[in-house]
């Protein structure tokens, strides 16, 4: 019983040593894990999971659906950051090149149809209860 207890211990004391040694993600890498994991998601039509990236406070006053119906507008096909800043430990600046495919639909009505086109995307995300957001101003 007191090796199986010594062990444990070890294996315990072991894990909190390499646990110790683990970076903290910088903002940077935190802001970019989110952006390429919300556009993984728009690019699969997940707009469920690519909800969750705006923030609480928009969630609070458009639904799922509403947003979901924004976000299937257009196809997205691909997207990657192209520049990161974060001026503050709780603000951060993107710039997302994404290509969208309209489908020949127009983006706005009487609008000329669109196919594919890729456009830089300015994006800011802030970091609401320890996690970071897309952050809409409209």
């Amino acid at each position: 019983m007191a090796r199986i207890t010594t062990a444990i211990a070890l294996g315990l004391a072991g894990s909190l040593l390499l646990a110790g040694c683990v970076k903290p993600k910088s903002s940077e890498e935190a802001v970019t894990a989110r952006i390429d994991a919300r556009y993984a998601a728009l690019i699969a039509q997940d707009y469920e999971k690519a909800y969750r990236y705006y923030t609480p406070g928009l969630r609070e006053v458009n639904s799922l659906e509403t947003m979901a119906a924004r976000m299937g507008r257009v196809k997205h096909v691909a997207a990657r950051v192209v520049q990161l800043e974060c001026p503050s430990a709780e603000t951060c600046h993107a710039e997302v090149e994404v290509t969208y495919d309209w489908e020949g639909k127009p983006p706005v009505p009487r609008a000329p149809k669109l196919g594919k086109i890729t456009k830089v995307q300015p994006e800011k995300w802030i970091k609401v209860d320890g996690d970071w957001y897309l952050y809409l101003d409209r």
